[in-house]
């Protein structure tokens, strides 16, 4: 006899209280609702397995969806950037002193000869 067989029968003497119980006639083998059992408490355990791989299958759409939404602001911004570089140079050129002179010059704009300084606490007629 094997030893798992052995283990068997000397549990079953024990579950009987120590008396000895016939076992001729008796199926050794599970029965159908132990095997139901153990496929019902695997059930629980797959159901989670299938949860974990959906929420990390989830997580792995919203990071790359994050990536993607970073890469779009990132070029955005160099745009901007980009935008506020040649808005500033433009601004540079339009104040730059000789080229008003100039302007002035072409406009036959003159300096004035007099300038009154109002002041803060003057008032207006």
């Amino acid at each position: 006899m094997s030893r798992a067989w052995s283990q068997k029968r000397a549990r079953l003497f024990d579950a009987a209280g120590g008396q000895k119980k016939n076992l001729v006639g008796r199926d050794m083998k599970r029965t159908r609702r132990q095997k139901r059992s153990n496929r019902i408490a695997w059930l629980p355990i797959f159901v989670g397995v299938v949860a974990a791989a959906l929420f990390l299958v989830a997580l792995r759409n919203s990071i790359l969806r994050v990536r993607y939404d970073l890469d779009a602001a990132r070029q955005r911004e160099t745009a901007l950037m980009e935008r506020k570089a040649t808005a500033t140079v433009r601004l540079r050129e339009l104040r730059d002193p000789t080229r008003l002179k100039a302007l002035a010059k072409e406009r036959d704009f003159v300096r004035p000869d007099k300038v009154i300084d109002l002041g803060t606490g003057a008032v207006r007629p």
